[in-house]
């Protein structure tokens, strides 16, 4: 029986071209139509500021910020879910149900948990103990985030 080939490394500038040939960032996208584009490129990460109009102003030599608005406020053909990694993101309307289940739980229901399986006594967490557990829970808790899980500050 003979050996299957081996195929050489793809090298990391020819992943990057591809990469970047995937999300129309080597050369415009052939519609107009900003759903087409975002059905095409994958939902559109929406931090709350200008990250979503950048991300299609570099893909579409057409695009106004009026054309992403009414698909969002008048439309409603895209929404802004909180999803993939927690991030909140612009996907389209028929995505939101896949959207909506790949989320991870949200720091709030993680402190939830661990306040179910930490005993709380009169003197509150041990302290560090909550963040601990936050950290087995999601490790890349934020040190920021610790307030909001038990209301203390960090001693570092």
């Amino acid at each position: 029986m003979p050996l299957p080939k081996v195929k050489k490394p793809v090298s990391l500038s020819h992943l990057n071209s591809w990469r970047m040939h995937r999300q129309f960032l080597d050369r415009p996208f052939g519609s107009n139509k900003l759903l087409d584009l975002i059905n095409s490129i994958g939902w559109i990460y929406s931090p709350g500021c200008s990250t979503p109009y950048l991300s299609l102003w570099a893909r579409l030599s057409s695009f106004k910020t009026e054309d992403l608005d009414k698909l969002v406020f008048d439309e409603r053909k895209l929404v802004q879910l909180e999803t993939l990694r927690g991030c909140t993101m612009l996907v389209p309307r028929n995505q939101a149900a896949v959207a909506l289940r790949i989320r991870p739980r949200t720091y709030t229901e993680l402190a939830k948990q661990v306040r179910q399986q930490m005993p709380v006594t009169d003197g509150g967490f041990p302290a560090g103990a909550l963040l601990y557990a936050a950290n087995w829970c999601r490790p890349w808790i934020l040190w920021s985030d610790y307030r909001l899980l038990c209301g203390l500050e960090p001693r570092l």
